[in-house]
């Protein structure tokens, strides 16, 4: 998991690609629009329906908010390390 995840997230930035199993499990979820096999097809979906993509926007944004921030993951590297 990369600074460029939580950065995309709190910029309210749609990311495609392949998500890290790490950012999956810090998020309870998959923040990442995966290409698979056809990521033309994908990509022409994003863009003829962006609309469709603000909720899931939202809700990374929100999930960065509350766990991205350098106080957050001190504090749970902390806990794991005692």
């Amino acid at each position: 998991l990369t600074q460029r995840y939580w950065e995309a997230m709190l910029t309210g930035t749609l990311i495609v690609g392949a998500a890290p199993k790490e950012l999956i499990d810090v998020c309870g979820y998959n923040p990442v629009i995966e290409l698979g096999d056809n990521p033309t097809q994908v990509i022409t979906e994003i863009l003829s329906n962006v609309e469709n993509y603000q909720a899931l926007v939202d809700r990374n944004r929100e999930c960065a908010e509350e766990k991205a921030g350098w106080d957050k993951r001190m504090t749970e590297i902390m806990e794991i390390l005692k």
